[in-house]
């Protein structure tokens, strides 16, 4: 897979697949390549699901774009500015929280998007995160996880509003695809910090994968 990168000094011709914020680094693609911006709860799916010799460039977004209607449209402004001359699909749910809607946005830059509402209705379907969600019941990837203790680490103070956010909620279902399993370490660190219980799902990336294959074909 070969991208062309623009430096103020010179052009490099290999380059990580992911593409975070590396300015003076800018992505300038070939025209009609692939390009896809996601929300960084699905870098682990996508680990799974894209092959590293894909010609898919990847874009992943700010942990800090959840819940944060001005950040997220900053961070997609942002991602298509590194994805110029790319066929841009958007790995968002459709009614994740933004200063103008993610249908709106994607229709202004012509861009593919999921008609499901989250990320977990992107990986489950919607039938299937309704029947994990019953009984008070909220489902967390290793992403939601890993977003969580960063949001943790940037503002301690954050954890309070965490615990009582999750703490609605009388258990957790943390989802493992079975491909690199979850330690009891990971699970006892993040009970730890939300204080509610877990219970790990064996699924599969089945549906993801088909999401994936309807913004990229």
């Amino acid at each position: 897979m070969l991208y062309w990168y623009h430096h103020w000094l010179f052009l490099a011709t290999f380059v990580p697949r992911y593409q975070f914020d590396m300015r003076p680094w800018t992505i300038v693609p070939m025209k009609n390549a692939k390009c896809l911006i996601a929300c960084p709860i699905f870098k682990d799916e996508l680990d799974m699901s894209v092959s590293a010799n894909s010609d898919v460039s990847i874009y992943l977004m700010d942990h800090g774009i959840h819940n944060n209607a001005k950040r997220m449209i900053q961070e997609l402004e942002k991602g298509v500015s590194v994805t110029d001359r790319c066929d841009i699909s958007l790995l968002v749910g459709c009614e994740c929280y933004c200063d103008i809607s993610i249908s709106q946005y994607a229709k202004r830059i012509h861009a593919k998007y999921p008609m499901e509402k989250n990320c977990i209705e992107i990986i489950l379907g919607p039938e299937k995160t309704e029947k994990l969600q019953k009984d008070r019941t909220t489902i967390h990837t290793r992403g939601w996880m890993r977003m969580i203790n960063r949001a943790v680490q940037d503002e301690p103070l954050n954890a309070d509003s965490i615990r009582t956010e999750i703490g609605y909620f009388d258990r957790i279902h943390l989802l493992d695809y079975g491909i690199d399993p979850i330690t009891d370490e990971e699970i006892l660190s993040y009970y730890d910090l939300v204080q509610v219980p877990i219970e790990i799902k064996q699924v599969d990336l089945g549906y993801f994968q088909k999401v994936l294959k309807r913004l990229l074909g």
